[in-house]
């Protein structure tokens, strides 16, 4: 629901977006959407676009008509090493969480059945969530109106003791 404000927010629609041309068909972080597949936690995507980026790149110097050197080759190689340590404490944290998660004895955070389990915790539409945060909205505003109410008969009293 967040990103669905923030793409609606106009001051952030203006920003440039990003598509990468082939994103994995699932995430492997421990976070549950809706959006379907393709979607990825920005790590993610921060790794597939750099690596987009490099083997485009690299792809270009194939295609020129220029000899590639063995430095251009190793350049390439060095590249994609230094954007596996970009996911090094995606991995420790993910190893992390998994250890927890066998230890207490329930699904891994990123599993089918996690995911399927925290959406549906987190679905509200048409249940009893959906109608506790209407009604304590409305209790919500119904206290705001007395405190208002209050407010102005202190102002009215101050003003006719003045």
């Amino acid at each position: 629901p967040c990103s669905m404000q923030h793409r609606k927010n106009q001051e952030l629609s203006t920003l440039q977006k990003v598509h990468l041309s082939s994103p994995p068909q699932e995430s492997y972080y421990w976070r549950w959407h809706n959006a379907g597949p393709g979607m990825i936690s920005t790590i993610e995507a921060m790794f597939y676009a750099a690596y987009e980026v490099s083997r485009q790149k690299y792809q270009c110097l194939l295609e020129s008509n220029q000899k590639m050197s063995p430095t251009d080759s190793n350049n390439y190689l060095i590249d994609q090493n230094n954007l596996i340590h970009l996911l090094w404490l995606f991995g420790h944290q993910r190893a992390t969480t998994f250890k927890a998660a066998q230890n207490e004895g329930v699904p891994a955070p990123w599993s089918d059945e996690e995911k399927a389990r925290q959406r549906e915790m987190r679905k509200q539409k048409g249940t009893w969530r959906q109608l506790r945060h209407k009604e304590d909205e409305k209790r919500l505003m119904e206290r705001n109106q007395l405190k208002e109410e209050k407010n102005r008969l202190k102002e009215k009293k101050k003003e006719s003791t003045i």
